[in-house]
């Protein structure tokens, strides 16, 4: 298939983002059945997001540096994820009332490589900072990242994952996350598994 061209002096960052999307978008298709093509594609969504991410406004929602740090993460380019990890939490950290989303993801994606490090301490900390997030619009209108959630609670650490579930509950997301938040912790009071999300 003939994938489509950009000349950088011609776009915008949302045209970055766009183009990392269709890679991001391929690289998940059910026709790429073999793992190069699909780590090909997942690098060719980190070029254009590095792209989009250079060309990313101040004041901005820092989507580029956002999707980034999940591209990486999910191209298994764990040094280069955590140190864009860090970053996003330096720049959301400069309107943490703003950039509620940007912390809960950095958290989020740096707790996930904490466990695959051997650190579930950092894990923790990280899942926790997750939600000790300020009130945020686009926080609330998103779901929430429940995938380190999932895997603290494997590795047995049942009383951290009930407090990240009642800060959820406390950040006031939709009425339908608040009945699943709600399951989950049945489920994880009654020493049954959580249902997966994701």
């Amino acid at each position: 298939a003939c994938l489509p061209s950009l000349k950088d002096a011609e776009v915008t960052e949302g045209d970055f983002i766009s183009m990392a999307g269709v890679y991001e978008l391929l690289s998940n298709s059910a026709s790429v059945i073999d793992a190069p093509s699909k780590e090909w594609l997942l690098n060719q969504a980190v070029i254009w997001c590095q792209k989009a991410a250079q060309l990313e406004s101040e004041g901005g929602w820092l989507f580029p540096s956002i999707k980034l740090l999940r591209l990486l993460f999910a191209a298994g380019r764990l040094v280069e994820a955590k140190n864009a990890g860090i970053m996003l939490l330096a720049k959301g950290s400069s309107d943490p009332e703003k950039h509620g989303y940007a912390l809960h993801v950095a958290n989020t994606v740096l707790g996930k490589i904490a466990l695959l490090e051997g650190s579930p301490t950092s894990a923790t900390k990280y899942l926790l900072a997750s939600v000790e997030v300020s009130y945020s619009d686009l926080l609330l209108s998103k779901a929430p990242d429940m995938t380190l959630a999932q895997a603290v609670h494997e590795t047995g650490d049942i009383a951290t994952v009930l407090t990240f579930l009642d800060r959820c509950r406390q950040l006031g997301f939709s009425q339908s996350w608040q009945t699943i938040l709600d399951r989950w912790g049945e489920a994880i009071e009654d020493g049954r598994e959580p249902p997966r999300i994701g």
